[in-house]
């Protein structure tokens, strides 16, 4: 189990992970410059039937228009893989090379320009293509694939376990005179206040802290853990959640294993009294309040932390990573003043002199999607 300090630490970053269905999503977040309403996913050398799938992207009320929406969808080729090209990298190495963004124009349209996917092999999935959404000022959702009622796959049973993320996919193909399959895929915005339950990997999870004195030229090092527990991802920008942390899972990491004493000596003090006070106050809880998206792959993150009898809001950048099969991930850095929440050496003076006011906390934080 990995631990850490003050309590403190490992809340923020929690907040990360607040979003919306099957967020946050990867793509959308890589729009190259440049890009339009009009996407070609598919090569024109690239085997198979020419397909052409459009829409129209509203909000939740299912008539407001939605621009400036970023729609990012990836395939299979006409086989039923995802081809990659030699040396790739990324999103082109995980997704393959039929893959392409368009932006909702002021219309709230979009258009892919593709080939009709194959199912996998084994014919162990529908034909499907996956998108993934962006709403300006939102968070890059995961929704319900582009799949097709005539597809032998597409069974009634199949079809009733659709979450509908984003609105029904299953849509109707039909065949122009030369032989392009069209198709419409509108897509509806989600309710910001319809969640997705996920559950905090607490052996993925890593929270470092790092406490200095002597003005920086001393430090002390650790890690704290978290407890069990799940957090709401909500729509746009829409979090909700608290977040546990034990202290008495507080861990120095560096005085090493063999220096026993003086090892646990200052674990021992950081949990006294007059210091964190373990006794009367076991756990820290960070209660997260918003999670806006303020650049690429960044959530600006505003919480309330509670640290022994103390509560104070703090505001922090999370930086999602890549993420696990259906969960999240994001980093975090940032720092507290200890004094602030109370954390001061009770009539030590000397000793609040020689320890330096700030405490840092670097974050890892893993969150998977609850299965039923």
């Amino acid at each position: 189990m990995r631990r850490i300090l003050s309590s403190s630490a490992l809340l923020p970053v929690l907040p990360v992970l607040l979003q919306a269905q099957w967020c946050p999503a990867r793509g959308p977040e890589e729009l190259p410059r440049g890009s339009s309403s009009v996407a070609t996913l598919a090569r024109a050398e690239e085997p198979g039937e020419r397909m052409v799938v459009t829409g129209i992207v509203r909000l939740m009320d299912g008539r407001t228009i939605a621009p400036g929406v970023i729609v990012y969808a990836y395939q299979t080729n006409q086989r039923g893989a995802y081809p990659r090209d030699a040396g790739a990298t990324g999103l082109a190495a995980l997704h393959g090379r039929i893959r392409g963004w368009a932006i909702t124009n002021g219309d709230g349209r979009y258009t892919l320009a593709t080939i009709r996917p194959g199912a996998y092999p084994g014919n162990v999935d529908a034909q499907h293509i996956h998108l993934e959404i962006l709403p300006p000022g939102g968070i890059a959702c995961e929704i319900d694939p582009v799949e097709f009622a005539d597809d032998p796959l597409m069974t009634a049973a199949r079809r009733a376990i659709r979450p509908g993320y984003g609105g029904d996919g299953v849509v109707i193909p039909t065949r122009a005179s030369d032989g392009t399959w069209r198709a419409t895929r509108d897509i509806r915005l989600w309710d910001p206040a319809r969640a997705d339950t996920m559950r905090l990997d607490v052996d993925s999870t890593i929270v470092a802290w790092k406490g200095t004195k002597f003005g920086g030229r001393g430090k002390h090092e650790g890690t704290l853990g978290v407890a069990p527990g799940t957090i709401l991802l909500g729509g746009a920008d829409v979090v909700s959640g608290a977040i546990t942390i034990p202290l008495a899972s507080l861990d120095v990491t560096d005085i090493p294993a063999w220096e026993p004493i003086p090892r646990s000596r200052l674990r021992k003090h950081l949990l006294a009294a007059d210091f964190l006070d373990v006794g009367r106050f076991p756990t820290a809880t960070l209660r997260i309040q918003r999670a806006r998206r303020t650049a690429q792959g960044v959530l600006r993150v505003d919480a309330l932390l509670s640290i022994r009898d103390s509560t104070k809001p703090i505001s922090f950048d999370a930086r999602l990573d890549a993420a696990p099969e259906a969960g999240v991930a994001a980093n975090a850095y940032f720092r507290i003043n200890r004094h602030l929440w109370g954390l001061s050496y009770r009539g030590s003076e000397l000793g609040n002199d020689l320890v330096d006011d700030d405490i840092t906390f670097r974050i890892r934080l893993v969150a998977r999607r609850r299965r039923s």
